[in-house]
């Protein structure tokens, strides 16, 4: 399996971390797995996994996160979610 230090010292391949409270946070595991674009056979990206500690991380933050946003009313939570899918849409050829 390739070492993260392998992959980081390549400029074309993106490294793939871990997204909480508004932040990108790179795994503390020290294994991942390549990514192969489809139509070149090429390593385009690399994801590093998580721990166990990573994971609990997430938890707490997903928590919090879910106490603030179970106060924003529905109507409110609905336009940002149908705000987000119309972004998606737009983004659709790089997602």
């Amino acid at each position: 399996m390739t070492s993260v230090r392998d992959i980081i010292d390549q400029d074309s391949v993106k490294l793939i971390g871990n997204y909480m409270a508004g932040q990108h946070l790179q795994p503390t595991g020290s294994d991942g797995n390549e990514v192969f674009n489809p139509a070149t056979g090429e390593v385009c990206a690399y994801v590093q996994y998580s721990t166990v500690e990573d994971v609990n991380q997430a938890v707490v933050h997903a928590r919090k996160a879910f106490l603030s946003w179970s106060e924003v009313p529905p109507i409110v939570r609905a336009r940002k979610m149908n705000r987000l899918l119309v972004l998606m849409f737009r983004q659709k050829m790089q997602l």
